[in-house]
């Protein structure tokens, strides 16, 4: 069975692994999801660029999210 994260608080509490994150305006990303020591989540899609870093906090982009994933934890 797939599991397909579309609440909030389960997107903020997903388990670490890789996702296919589907955004709300259409397009989507293949990312990991990683964690912090304090709790928060990462998100590094593979198709976003950047000149930094192309991660981020998982929380500042909830908003864009519709819904998420999972394509494997190992």
């Amino acid at each position: 069975m797939e599991t397909l994260l579309t609440r909030k608080e389960e997107i903020l509490d997903c388990k670490h692994g890789v996702y296919r994150i589907h955004w709300r305006d259409g397009s989507s990303s293949v990312a990991s999801i990683g964690g912090m020591h304090n709790g928060n989540r990462w998100v590094a899609p593979s198709n976003w660029t950047s000149k930094d870093s192309p991660t981020g906090l998982l929380k500042d982009h909830i908003e864009s999210i519709a819904l998420m994933v999972l394509i494997t934890t190992k």
